[in-house]
């Protein structure tokens, strides 16, 4: 997966820690949520993309998207 980033992603979900080592080692382009936000909920997507929208690390609703991880193969086709 972490190959496949490209520019600058907010990573949430169950990462294991072999999985997470790669990621941050990205640490331009990626940051990790938090243990809590990175439960199974679409509330706590929501509640991430809110903050973005509020404290302007994102410029309109339309450019969040989350990105599942089965969606990642073959994204760029």
């Amino acid at each position: 997966m972490a190959a496949d980033i490209a520019e600058p992603t907010h990573v949430c979900g169950e990462v294991d820690p072999a999985g997470s080592e790669p990621l941050r080692r990205l640490k331009v382009k990626v940051t990790l949520a938090s243990p809590a936000q990175s439960l199974r909920r679409a509330g706590f997507l929501g509640e991430i993309g809110w903050e973005r929208l509020r404290d302007g690390r994102a410029e309109a609703a339309r450019t969040l998207t989350p990105i599942y991880g089965g969606q990642l193969e073959g994204a760029g086709a």
